[in-house]
């Protein structure tokens, strides 16, 4: 039986269940960077710790959050879905090593993180569907 992406019902179900997988083993990594950030507030300082990794990973995961929303790419939520999840755990992140930074550092991931959110607002605003 053909559905209507013209893949059989049993490629619709391996790709469903890929994704899946996909999903899980993504949160497992965007909970990796736990142990570091229980560091970070234990010591009270994010040490020499770079912020840039968590900005970068937020830009990755709106960018794919956009890619996988139904209006830009119809038939593949999981995207999107796992994606909003990781864009939530990178702004923890980034709000974990804000407070703990000192004055340097939090200037500098500050000016990433509207750099960050200045690019998805023009992708959001320019690009048509």
């Amino acid at each position: 039986m053909m559905i209507r992406s013209g893949l059989s019902s049993n490629d619709s179900v391996f790709s469903y269940v890929a994704g899946i997988a996909g999903n899980i083993f993504a949160l497992g990594l965007f909970l990796s960077p736990i142990p570091t950030f229980r560091r970070i507030v234990r010591n009270g300082s994010t040490e020499d710790f770079s912020g840039l990794p968590y900005v970068y990973g937020l830009l990755n995961c709106l960018i794919c959050l956009w890619y996988g929303l139904p209006l830009v790419s119809p038939g593949i939520i999981l995207v999107a879905t796992v994606n909003f999840i990781g864009a939530i755990f990178q702004l923890i992140y980034i709000s974990i090593f804000i407070i703990f930074a000192d004055n340097a550092r939090k200037t500098a991931v500050c000016w990433l993180f509207k750099c960050c959110f200045s690019h998805i607002h023009v992708c959001f605003t320019f690009v048509h569907y």
